[in-house]
């Protein structure tokens, strides 16, 4: 009798549960990710991030997750690759909808988010190193693609710190 609950069980728990479809991050390494990219730099964001008007959904993830086009215009600290510039604008995106604090997302996107220096104080804001393409509007965005930028085509990288 318990062999069939066992099996009865087995068999009804996939019916029970929500579907989830994981996808797969394909690894970069170092190598990759400076060859495939036209502009490297390791920067610092100047401005708030601005929404555009691109309007679309992530469909490989499940289930698809709507996002909107972000700008953010960052300050060159140091080129490694490509054109040196000393200000640039990346283009990335961020979510729609709010995150809701009891809601857990398992396997979603990787998007980043800046914030800009307070007061306008270089020193204080966070810096990154970037490993962008070029776009066809002269914008940047993550080589990596818009969907998992965090820690691979954005990461974010420490600051001399000065003590008084």
């Amino acid at each position: 009798m318990k062999t069939r609950v066992g099996i009865l069980g087995a068999l009804l728990l996939p019916l029970l549960t929500s579907p989830a479809f994981p996808y797969s991050i394909t690894p970069w390494s170092y190598e990759d990710l400076f060859a495939k990219s036209d502009f490297v730099v390791i920067a610092s964001p100047l401005t708030r991030s601005r929404d555009t008007n691109e309007r679309m959904t992530l469909q490989n993830i499940s289930p698809p997750v709507p996002v909107i086009g972000v700008n953010t215009e960052f300050k060159a600290l140091l080129v490694l690759k490509g054109p040196k510039r000393s200000r640039f604008v990346l283009h990335h995106y961020r979510e729609s909808r709010k995150a809701e604090p009891n809601r857990v997302v398992i396997g979603g996107p990787t998007l980043v988010e800046f914030e800009p220096p307070k007061n306008g104080d270089l020193f204080s804001a966070k810096r990154y190193l970037l490993f962008l393409v070029r776009e066809r509007d002269d914008r940047f965005a993550p080589v990596s693609g818009q969907q998992d930028p965090r820690g691979i085509s954005v990461q974010e990288v420490g600051g001399v710190t000065v003590d008084n």
